[in-house]
């Protein structure tokens, strides 16, 4: 496993938790709820669930939930997690290219880069967008959140830096025109002088090449929207999420 996703949780680990986006959880799983129209008791596959925040809120709302991730870290403070809020969700330790399921699912959801997007080629994350696909049931529903190419694109910095609470990041980007990939090397400085180096890599799409790979991997996308808002999508938006249907 060489990919740089499989480095970057290890050596994060609890500190990814303490990122501004992960108190959004109820409110984004409220959002999923509402433009899916998900019934009860259905069976949900959270496709790159990370520590199993919107895992664990599903499973509390009555969902069968199945977690895959392929950190390994990640997914053993997602037990930890589930345990302590005394609910069951069944997490895999599988990269999102070889997840077996076949026709099982009423909802799978991929969110905050998790899954789609990260991976080193569009051939890598066209087979994600396939095998997900393979897992859900006739008239399926696929929620993919992930960066809003189009903003990132006309704001991407050379240069940044900014604080959290106990934390301090910077680092630079650098943006390959011929590809669309951002690449970054940052630095997370802690409070109590630790210092964590690590690089990200991203594919940078926009929403009219998202709705065509969908199309093409047999979809029919029923809505797109600004982060997790109801609302239409905007060059403004840090993020969107696209709804499909399985067809």
């Amino acid at each position: 496993m060489s990919g740089w996703y499989f480095k970057i949780y290890d050596k994060l680990g609890e500190e990814y938790l303490k990122f501004g986006f992960v108190k959004h959880t109820k409110a984004e799983v409220d959002f999923i709820k509402k433009v899916t129209r998900i019934k009860k008791k259905a069976k949900i596959l959270d496709l790159g669930c990370g520590f199993g925040r919107h895992s664990i809120e599903f499973a509390k709302r009555g969902y069968q939930v199945v977690g895959v991730d392929f950190s390994r870290k990640l997914l053993s403070i997602a037990k930890k997690k589930a345990k302590k809020e005394k609910v069951k969700v069944k997490f895999i330790l599988k990269d999102a290219r070889e997840i077996p399921f076949k026709q099982e699912f009423d909802l799978v959801i991929s969110l905050y880069d998790s899954a789609f997007g990260v991976l080193e080629n569009d051939q890598e994350n066209f087979k994600v967008l396939q095998k997900i696909h393979r897992a859900l049931k006739s008239k399926g529903k696929f929620v993919l959140n992930i960066v809003n190419g189009a903003n990132h694109i006309k704001a991407l910095p050379k240069t940044f830096s900014y604080k959290e609470k106990d934390r301090t990041y910077f680092g630079k980007g650098e943006f390959d025109v011929l590809t669309n990939r951002y690449y970054t090397k940052e630095t997370m400085l802690l409070k109590n002088g630790k210092r964590i180096d690590f690089k990200t890599q991203a594919r940078l799409y926009t929403l009219p090449e998202v709705i065509w790979l969908l199309q093409q991997a047999g979809f029919k996308v029923l809505g797109s929207y600004g982060n997790f808002e109801n609302k239409k999508l905007n060059i403004k938006d840090y993020q969107m999420t696209i709804l499909g249907e399985k067809i």
